[in-house]
């Protein structure tokens, strides 16, 4: 249903909600919670949607990865907080929402991550990586996204984190590092990877990557892909989609190895293990829908992230190993605000009682992983789930509670609920005056957490600012930090910290 709203909210009011959603740990604790988990490795695969994640499996031609897959808990319902990288990790990083971190927001009313610097985590909120720390428990990382060095608070709690391009390069690091850590110390481990994001859509690359796949995985590809893309390739649009898949199924196979290594270490008997995507990615999924609805500042439609709330970008693969563990699936709908409130009690520190979130739930269904619970529709359940922080637009918010979803377009003051039971592709918004209103109150209780206080935006240096505008961001901004219609549109590659 799409209907009018009389009220939205005043613009700007970015801030930690002045009573912060508290909720009880009650899922980890009916079961029992993992066992003696000593040290905990948190792996972000950035811009990974979660039908691209899954081809092997249901297509019936699994990979290395495969194997991986049923030994883990896996969470088939796993929604981001956020459309694109800043707010959404800061989401995981902080155990709160967009609207209650601040980060990834912006001044303006119509959002350009192009031209405008977006806001940093407050500084007095507190990271999981900060609170771990603070317990004597060694934080370390590796990243390939400049956003990690840019003062935006996603580095803060870590006594150390390097920024280097490629999984290969980022995983030999870290292997270094497990190599000679102290053995007698518990560590929380973190590695973020860019290859779907960072992908190339070069002809003489792509060709070199598809003759090295076997035809029937092509095939299967080019059969997945979304609104038929793949029927015309005069856009290109079916090459992205290709390249895309590529990069993920080689990452998939380089995590594979990880976890293998981190097995013949004997780290897996006491190590839990997370594996989640930050956001997925458009293919003109929902062309039509943003042409309409959106006020995209770059003119761009239908592609991409950080531009919409439908399900492409905010339905994650999301993947968790836990010592002494079967594996196994759980449907119950979890948010990414969900990980540090786990990771906290998992180490069995304090704070995560404050956080937004819950700490993911670790019973599992019975009948593990297969094709049907990998495609299984979103359940009923009574917890409701929110998304916000467009980087491209006016903002929009997404509520879900079950399978009923609402996205709110700010700008034209619209909502279209979906049902994703019976819709799981969101191809077209319906009406019911019941369940709007229902969510209709949740996002006016989402909006209520956003407070007077201003949000706070780094100062970014040259070189930090050329590095991001190396991966396409932040075109517009000169070196001043202010807009700047002249600068050139430079690649500068990422250079080890």
């Amino acid at each position: 249903m799409i209907r009018d709203r009389s009220d939205g909210y005043a613009w700007p009011k970015l801030g930690i909600a002045a009573a912060a959603m508290l909720v009880a740990a009650l899922l980890l604790v009916a079961c029992g919670g993992p066992p003696q988990v000593r040290n905990v490795v948190l792996i972000c695969i950035d811009t990974v949607r979660y039908d691209a994640f899954w081809l092997p499996e249901l297509s019936g031609e699994p990979d290395d990865f495969t194997k991986w897959t049923h030994k883990a808990v896996v969470y088939t319902h796993a929604l981001s907080a956020a459309p694109w990288t800043v707010p959404s990790v800061a989401t995981v990083f902080t155990g709160y929402y967009p609207s209650q971190h601040g980060a990834g927001l912006f001044d303006d009313p119509i959002a350009d991550l192009s031209d405008a610097l977006p806001s940093r985590i407050f500084e007095d909120l507190p990271t999981v990586t900060e609170l771990i720390n603070e317990a004597d428990i060694r934080t370390m990382g590796y990243s390939s996204h400049p956003w990690f060095n840019s003062g935006y608070g996603l580095k803060r709690g870590f006594r150390q984190l390097y920024l280097y391009q490629g999984a290969p390069r980022l995983l030999k690091e870290a292997e270094v590092w497990l190599n000679e850590r102290d053995l007698e110390q518990r560590f929380f481990l973190y590695l973020h990877f860019m290859e779907a994001h960072e992908r190339s859509v070069d002809p003489v690359e792509l060709e070199k990557q598809l003759a090295s796949v076997a035809p029937s995985r092509v095939e299967q590809i080019e059969e997945s892909a979304p609104a038929g893309i793949c029927d015309d390739r005069a856009d290109g649009m079916c090459d992205r989609w290709l390249a895309y898949n590529l990069d993920i199924l080689e990452l998939r196979g380089r995590l594979a190895t990880f976890l293998g290594d981190l097995e013949r270490r004997g780290l897996l008997t006491d190590t839990a293990v997370i594996l989640y995507s930050d956001h997925g990615e458009e293919f003109y999924d929902h062309l039509a829908e943003s042409e309409k609805l959106s006020a995209d500042p770059r003119g761009i439609y239908g592609f991409g992230h950080g531009h919409s709330l439908y399900q492409e970008l905010l339905h994650v693969p999301l993947l968790v190993w836990l010592p002494k563990n079967r594996g196994g699936v759980v449907d119950t709908p979890v948010n990414l605000v969900d990980i540090s409130p786990a990771v906290l009690s998992w180490f069995e520190l304090s704070g995560h009682e404050k956080m937004a979130g819950e700490p993911l739930p670790t019973r599992v269904r019975r009948g593990g992983l297969s094709k049907a619970a990998l495609r299984e529709p979103w359940p009923e359940s009574g917890r409701v789930l929110f998304a916000s922080g467009i980087a491209y637009g006016p903002e929009q918010f997404a509520v879900l509670r079950g399978p009923r979803k609402y996205v709110w377009h700010e700008r034209s003051r619209t909502g279209e609920l979906f049902d994703l039971s019976q819709d799981s592709a969101e191809s077209a918004a319906f009406e019911d005056e019941t369940a709007t209103e229902r969510l209709d109150t949740e996002l006016d209780r989402y909006l209520g957490w956003y407070s007077e206080r201003q949000f706070e935006t780094p100062s970014l240096s040259d070189e930090q600012l050329e590095t991001l505008k190396g991966i396409g961001y932040l075109q517009g901004v000169g070196d001043n930090g202010e807009n700047d219609e002249n600068q050139e549109n430079d690649r500068q590659s990422l250079d080890d910290e």
